[in-house]
């Protein structure tokens, strides 16, 4: 395991330049931003989805805005209540292993009043000593302890990214959550994402923590706060317990 490099921020307040001038400038290997070929898998660009009749059209509307990063949905359910899913095959020059943007509004008043259709999902094993912490960070931050899959939703991409950073930065011990909450660090991250500059940071130290992370993200058969004694028995066709 490489020894990670991931300083504590100095600086957080919003008129300071340097906020983020502790993320080693290697996480800056290229833009987040931009629908290229090169940055989204070679899947071409095709803007228009079909016509979706979602009761939330902020959530229709941003189907195609991911699909000008990403390239048209692995699959969409146009129908109310519908979902649109990008899976690994879409996002295959990205850290992000599922997408989703569901036919829903769920207000959340934190940094400030918005709607959240928007998960993203990454595979991260988070630690039972850091569970509480990573998932006290916010109410949209969930964890599937057996798929070691940790996602975020909110109301944009940059946004899940952004929280999935901090979140990584919890699990791996880099920062604590007294220290993310006493300093606002959430509500400085999500607010950065209108700087191009600073979501790529955010989304380079995502990956970055995802590649040297300190667990095993291979699925496991047991929770250790639910089953401490692990697997009762052998799992079908083969299959171990982690």
């Amino acid at each position: 395991m490489a020894n990670r490099q991931i300083k504590h921020p100095q600086s957080h307040h919003p008129n300071n330049n340097c906020c983020f001038g502790c993320i080693p400038f290697f996480f800056l290997n290229k833009s987040f931003f931009g629908p290229t070929k090169e940055n989204f898998g070679g899947f071409g660009i095709n803007i228009g989805a079909p016509d979706i009749v979602w009761e939330n059209q902020h959530a229709s509307d941003y189907v195609d805005i991911l699909a000008l990063k990403y390239g048209q949905p692995s699959s969409l359910d146009q129908t109310v209540g519908g979902i649109a899913i990008w899976k690994r095959d879409r996002l295959m020059n990205t850290c992000l292993d599922r997408i989703e943007v569901k036919d829903e509004a769920i207000p959340h008043c934190h940094p400030t009043n918005h709607l959240d259709f928007v998960y993203g999902y990454v595979n991260y094993d988070v630690s039972p000593s850091k569970f509480v912490e990573v998932t006290s960070l916010s109410g949209t931050i969930g964890y599937d302890a057996l798929k070691k899959q940790l996602w975020a939703r909110c109301g944009t991409i940059e946004s899940v990214i952004a929280t999935l950073a901090l979140a990584t930065q919890v699990g791996e011990g880099d920062i604590s959550l007294n220290y993310a909450q006493a300093n606002e660090l959430l509500p400085h991250y999500l607010m950065s994402t209108k700087d191009p500059e600073r979501i790529s940071r955010l989304y380079n130290l995502l990956c970055y923590n995802l590649r040297h992370q300190s667990g095993d993200p291979s699925p496991g058969g047991s929770w250790p706060l639910a089953s401490p004694m692990g697997c009762t028995g052998p799992l079908p066709d083969g299959m171990e317990c982690n």
